[in-house]
């Protein structure tokens, strides 16, 4: 599980100057404690952890003057502002100024936010409160509010019709050590490189969320026990044989996984004890390997 020192708690606050205005273009906070937050760009927005900044975060990862966000004619730009830990737009370092386009994702430090054009801003701004309800804004998977909706149908349909349905919860070993020597904020790219792997595999039926700290879990419709064990340890495969290389760092991951099948009678939150049992039976067994709830191990 993913942990975090009281200073890594994102609070980010907005200079009280700045007046609302319908039809500016803005930026929406979709990563940390002020969730859907609007920021409206009035010719420029610096970020950072300095109190004469437009937009406070104050967070250890973020320096003292980060980032600014500013406008040049009828177009937006980000630069950074020789910050420690980096700018990045849609997960790429900037090393100049980048051109915003709708919907872009600006990462400082530990606080992640949506770029919002001109165009139709008041009502782009309502449908991204509602995107933020239902996805976590640092992997873009869905969360776990959409992930208990989801499941509860699915259920509800696998006891109507008698279809198989699985679930795969999965658990990054080692995480704690990789933020605790690379930082939150390495740690955090690693969560998101890791989400966007194993997520190319799931179907447009199935479900992928980030279930909590370093864990996810996907809900696999029309699925039986042995399916779930084998697409569990492709994954499983996936993951340990393919490094993943960030600012010239070399990381070779495993994970942890437990598989569940639902049974007659069984309702949406046994399911998920279920193969969190098999998962924590992944772990305390020695890491990197499948495990379903029954006990049934694939090496």
């Amino acid at each position: 599980m993913m942990q975090r020192s009281l200073t890594e708690t994102t609070q980010t606050q907005v200079r009280p100057d700045l007046p609302e205005s319908p039809g500016r273009a803005s930026l929406v906070q979709i990563h940390g404690d002020e969730l859907g937050k609007r920021y409206q760009l009035h010719q420029e927005l610096s970020l950072g952890r300095s109190a004469d900044n437009h937009v406070i975060i104050r967070l250890d990862s973020v320096s003292r003057h980060h980032a600014l966000v500013f406008e040049r004619g009828d177009h937006a730009y980000v630069i950074d502002r020789g910050s420690t830990n980096g700018t990045f737009v849609n997960d790429e370092a900037l090393t100049e100024e980048h051109e915003l386009d709708h919907g872009d994702l600006i990462k400082v430090g530990g606080a992640v936010f949506r770029f919002i054009g001109r165009d139709n801003a008041e009502a782009q701004y309502h449908e991204e409160l509602y995107r933020l309800a239902i996805t976590d804004g640092m992997t873009g998977l869905r969360n776990r509010r959409f992930f208990d909706d989801f499941l509860e149908r699915e259920v509800a349909r696998s006891d109507r019709t008698g279809a198989p349905l699985s679930l795969v919860l999965i658990d990054l070993d080692g995480f704690k050590e990789i933020n605790d020597t690379h930082g939150h904020v390495f740690g955090d790219r690693v969560l998101c490189e890791l989400a966007q792997r194993i997520s190319r595999r799931v179907r447009r039926e199935q479900l992928m969320v980030r279930f909590g700290g370093d864990e996810f879990a996907l809900v696999l419709p029309e699925v039986g026990e042995e399916g779930a064990l084998a697409f569990a340890e492709r994954v499983r495969q996936l993951v340990s044989q393919e490094a993943i290389e960030l600012d010239g760092i070399t990381l070779q991951l495993t994970v942890s996984i437990g598989t569940a099948t639902l049974a007659g009678g069984m309702a949406g939150q046994e399911l998920i004890e279920a193969a969190d049992r098999a998962m924590y039976r992944s772990k305390s067994d020695g890491r990197d390997q499948v495990q379903s709830d029954p006990g049934l191990l694939i090496d």
